[in-house]
């Protein structure tokens, strides 16, 4: 997928199976995706209705929080690791 959006990688980021997209204005964003969804018909890449979020200007992807403060971690995802218990012992610490 990333030969058939080579030459705009400005405006999207291909990762496996997700197309990021990405602009500095809305008027542009829309311009954008009209490119990204050209491109896809030539090259017959099908996208799931189901899947596709637009315009949005903060959101979640790959386990991430994109937003325009930047990128944080979710924190659904180290939930876990944030609830364990610190080691009570050397043994607990050296298995860690």
């Amino acid at each position: 997928m990333s030969y058939a959006f080579h030459d705009i990688k400005h405006i999207v980021q291909p990762y496996l199976d997700d197309l990021p997209a990405h602009s500095l204005h809305r008027a542009d964003h829309l311009i954008h995706l009209r490119a990204i969804f050209m491109r896809c018909r030539h090259y017959r890449i099908r996208l799931n209705p189901h899947k596709c979020v637009f315009c949005i200007e903060t959101g979640r992807l790959l386990g991430f929080f994109i937003s325009k403060a930047g990128i944080r971690v979710d924190p659904s995802k180290v939930e876990a690791i944030i609830k364990l218990p610190p080691p009570s012992s050397v043994h607990q610490l050296q298995i860690l």
